[in-house]
């Protein structure tokens, strides 16, 4: 009785989930799917600094709606370094943060460690 109701389960979902999906006569997507996953890269992953020295980080994004203007830039230590709207590192103090760019739901993040002016 438990196999017959996993395969009838199965069957059901199998069922469900290709109903959801539109293809042409090619059995190829038709285009309509939903929308590409947003994604959102930095092109470092860690950068030092001196105080009073300036950084501008680049941010790669994709994904149907979004661009660099959405991004959300913050510090978690900006006794250490301050970040911009545009992504430009500022480093005030000697010390370690961490700079955390968001765009919707998905984020990046930077190490930045900054030492003091010779």
């Amino acid at each position: 009785m438990g196999s017959r109701l996993f395969i009838c389960l199965s069957a059901f979902l199998l069922l469900l989930v290709s109903c959801g999906k539109e293809t042409n006569e090619n059995g190829n997507g038709s285009g309509n799917e939903q929308q590409a996953a947003v994604t959102i890269s930095l092109e470092v992953t860690s950068v030092q600094m001196t105080v009073g020295e300036y950084y501008q980080l680049s941010a790669t994004t994709t994904g149907e709606g979004v661009s660099k203007e959405d991004i959300y830039w913050t510090s978690s230590d900006d006794k250490v370094v301050t970040v911009s709207s545009s992504g430009q590192l500022y480093a005030t103090g000697v010390g370690s943060a961490i700079i955390t760019a968001k765009l919707k739901n998905k984020i990046a993040t930077c190490s930045v460690k900054v030492r003091q002016a010779e």
